[in-house]
């Protein structure tokens, strides 16, 4: 039960429990890479590359606060003092590329894979909010049974201007050779209070498969932020749900990003916090 390198094409969907129900789902891609692998043999530079500018690529500087020069380093140096990261061990991202060096990725994963046993050892969640911050939260005691890896952590980051930092997570990721769930719920006084989830069908990383997929990546990049948006006004505007301002960090995983959003950089989050303030 582990994770392969390719193409996961799927949905992404989300739903709110409370204080109204509200869905969405939409076509999603992510891509599942070794860290330590040499893709250039199989790949072609114009295509895809890794921590250099192309038509898509992976780069360093976008991921867990940018700091170093490649993402084995980012990683070692946040783990450093974790016993169960081991750097001889496989270590695959999963992820959305960046397209002509713009990616705003709200959820990246990282899966510490044993070399011999081929399970997942370690889960790292990087998240990324509209703020222009982003967070890690440290999955090194993984509940296994013989379908899932599971994990709860209290909730640590602000994500949604819609709900408060009171809560828990619960994490649950389902691997295997021929489609990847990740899930993420939100709960509140034993109450699911929001659940989003992520399930992709594998394809083999291939030239031929990155251009068929070409269009559904460039989509899944570039209209991220916009279907943000449109659920906020839903929330706000339709559902009149209640703004919450973002606290200060509290926590030392919690960073400012490196690749922040079109929506923190254009200043809509301050549009709708005045919005807010006069609507009150």
């Amino acid at each position: 039960m582990s994770l392969l390198e390719g193409i996961y094409i799927g949905k992404i969907a989300h739903k709110r429990f409370s204080p109204t129900i509200h869905t969405f789902k939409y076509k999603h891609i992510m891509i599942a890479l070794d860290i330590d692998s040499d893709i250039k043999k199989n790949i072609s530079k114009i295509l895809f590359g890794i921590d250099r500018f192309g038509m898509l690529s992976i780069n360093t500087k976008n991921h867990l606060g940018g700091n170093e020069s490649d993402l084995r380093s980012s990683l070692s140096n946040l783990l450093k003092n974790n016993k169960t990261y081991n750097p001889n061990h496989k270590m695959l991202i999963l992820t959305t590329p960046s397209v002509f060096g713009h990616v705003f990725n709200p959820a990246t994963f990282y899966f510490q894979i044993d070399n011999q046993k081929n399970i997942v050892e370690l889960i790292i969640v990087e998240v990324n909010n509209t703020f222009g911050e982003g967070h890690i939260y440290i999955l090194d005691e993984l509940y296994k049974n013989k379908t899932s890896y599971t994990y709860y952590a209290k909730k640590q980051f602000h994500v949604s201007p819609f709900a408060n930092m009171k809560g828990e997570y619960k994490f649950e990721f389902i691997l295997n050779k021929r489609f990847i769930s990740t899930q993420i719920d939100l709960i509140k006084d034993d109450n699911p209070f929001i659940v989003a989830n992520f399930t992709g069908k594998h394809k083999k990383l291939s030239n031929l498969n990155l251009l068929k997929n070409i269009t559904q990546i460039i989509s899944t990049v570039y209209l991220t932020e916009l279907r943000i948006l449109i659920q906020a006004y839903k929330l706000m505007i339709i559902k009149k749900l209640k703004f919450y301002q973002k606290p200060p960090p509290s926590s030392k995983h919690t960073f400012t990003s490196s690749a922040p959003s079109y929506i923190n950089s254009m200043k809509f989050i301050k549009w709708i916090k005045k919005f807010n303030k006069n609507k009150d």
